[in-house]
């Protein structure tokens, strides 16, 4: 019989022990990251929810109120100019403080002025409200969207996926929003509303409290904020500018879509409730879109291809709206686009994430939010004008070609940024080491 060294033995221990310690420490990891993602998910889908309570009803008070239909138009403006000149300062603030401080201070915050607007009724103290939310919902998405690709591995489209459920959460709470908002003012008063808000927000603070600042799951170390714009040119490159190029231009050019779809409709003879239905299957689709992001993922070879197609299929579907002259066709457009939607959005959002350095991840990503808001801000704009000038159908078709140019830039930063990696790479490889 072969004599086996001691030694040998204990070496094939120690290796049985290391694989067991480390598969405990994966799936303790695993555990840790499967809490956090279902507090985010719960504290998204509350916050979208108290968000969208109040928009449909917000022109009617200022009417009632005694303001006029430039008031409301002036009274909105302002209130999406504070999220915008927030966004960034936002990634700065989740950078130096952590997470916790940063969204408990913003939901407590919220709630106060919410409870200021149930106390104090009145216009100014409905835009501070509008305000403060707005600028809440920046620290939301910033914060949330920067712990969930904290948490998420780098293997199996992990990142993909609970961007999606994100957007899915994002999507329950903006529907069951309104129709709560609708019952508890034609059951008891706008009051109502604003005292609702003040206790759900002052809990929903409290939720912050429940995560816990990770990277790849380590606890993440607070820096010194330094804003500079070097610093944002610094932590910019080619694939988070491809991110932010399809996120803003998807959101842009749908608000061709958002604004003017129900008054085309509504022009060519439809009802109000088939244009209700219209607009709610993208909805619907959005949210269903959650199911065939990782078949789409792998049709297209990967997470940059399926982005491109999706913003293609965007782009036709938007210009294709005056040509679909049945409402089979319209709803089924609309399906289309909610589930183009629905896959474009947490993948550029995704995108983005995952190509910023850990540490400069929630500046990356308020600086995404800002292109974003620019883009939503210059739309009703945009296409108004386009509306007035050349009918609504120019402003479909305009928003097509926009997107459909704006996928082919992609196609071309996609093709010159590996093109480059590439050839870094290999001049690395035939770079003789130092010895």
């Amino acid at each position: 019989m072969q004599n086996i060294p001691v030694s040998s033995y204990r070496c094939r221990d120690i290796r049985i022990v290391m694989i067991i310690l480390h598969r405990k420490g994966r799936e303790k990891m695993k555990r840790v990251q499967n809490k956090e993602l279902a507090i985010v998910l719960s504290m998204v889908a509350i916050f979208f929810m108290c968000t969208n309570m109040y928009p449909s009803f917000v022109s009617i008070l200022i009417t009632e109120w005694g303001g006029d239909y430039n008031s409301v138009g002036i009274i909105m403006t302002l209130a999406s100019l504070a999220p915008l000149l927030a966004a960034i300062p936002a990634g700065f603030a989740i950078r130096r403080w952590g997470l916790r401080l940063p969204l408990f201070s913003a939901s407590l915050v919220s709630a106060a002025s919410c409870f200021l607007l149930f106390m104090f009724p009145s216009i100014v103290q409905l835009l501070l409200m509008l305000s403060v939310m707005k600028v809440a919902e920046i620290f939301f998405a910033v914060g949330l969207q920067t712990h969930i690709a904290n948490i998420s591995s780098k293997h199996s489209n992990e990142l993909d996926k609970n961007y999606s459920w994100f957007m899915v959460y994002a999507s329950v709470g903006a529907l069951i929003g309104p129709i709560l908002g609708g019952l508890l003012v034609d059951y008891g008063s706008y009051s109502m509303i604003w005292l609702i808000l003040t206790v759900t927000l002052a809990g929903l603070s409290f939720f912050s409290f429940y995560l816990t600042d990770l990277v790849n799951g380590r606890k993440t170390t607070q820096t010194r904020a330094k804003f500079s714009f070097n610093e944002l040119r610094r932590i910019l490159n080619w694939r988070i500018t491809i991110g932010m190029l399809v996120g803003s231009g998807v959101l842009f050019a749908h608000g061709a879509r958002f604004l003017f779809l129900p008054v085309y409709l509504q022009t060519v003879g439809y009802t109000l409730t088939s244009i209700g239905i219209i607009m709610a299957a993208r909805s619907l689709a959005a949210i269903f879109s959650r199911s065939i992001l990782e078949p789409v993922i792998k049709i297209a070879r990967g997470r940059s291809g399926a982005l491109v197609s999706c913003s293609v299929v965007l782009a036709a579907s938007i210009a294709l709206i005056p040509v679909c002259t049945s409402f089979v066709l319209q709803l089924v457009n609309s399906i289309v686009i909610g589930l183009a939607m629905g896959i474009a959005i947490p993948l550029s959002n995704s995108v983005v994430a995952d190509s910023a350095d850990p540490e400069e991840r929630s500046i990356t990503i308020g600086i995404s939010q800002t292109v974003n808001r620019v883009g939503q801000l210059l739309s009703p704009m945009v296409f108004g004008m386009f509306s007035q000038n050349m009918g609504v159908n120019a402003s479909f078709y305009f928003g097509g070609i926009l997107l459909l140019l704006i996928s082919i830039i992609v196609i071309y930063l996609l093709v010159f940024g590996h093109h480059r990696e590439t050839a870094a790479a290999s001049k690395d490889k035939g770079t003789p080491k130092a010895m």
